[in-house]
């Protein structure tokens, strides 16, 4: 089930092509709001998706309610409601999603 709202605005900062980490956001149970409290993820965090057989490369930025925003704004309440609309059928977003490693600095 992908909720979807219009965002208000879009992200202003074009993205650049940060390094991707090699390990998919596997998370088995719970949502993005449970890893943010968790420490795991923060606000701000960039999402990336590279569709290598498609030559696409989409973005997603993690919001402090715990829903994720892609780069035209539009906003999911998980990463598999993301990646569906993005893909165009069902797709698991916690797999495909990898955090860009510069987003989580300590």
């Amino acid at each position: 089930m992908g909720l979807h709202c219009d965002a208000a605005s879009t992200l202003t900062r074009e993205l650049a092509s940060p390094v991707e980490t090699s390990v998919p956001l596997r998370w088995a149970s719970g949502g993005v709001g449970d890893l943010l409290d968790a420490g795991l993820v923060k606000p701000g965090d960039e999402l990336v998706w590279n569709r290598r057989n498609h030559g696409v490369r989409h973005t997603a930025r993690i919001r402090i309610d715990g829903t994720i925003v892609l780069a035209d704004g539009r906003v999911y309440a998980n990463p598999s409601g993301a990646t569906t609309a993005l893909g165009g059928n069902h797709q698991n977003g916690w797999g495909a999603f990898r955090r860009c490693p510069t987003a989580h600095v300590g």
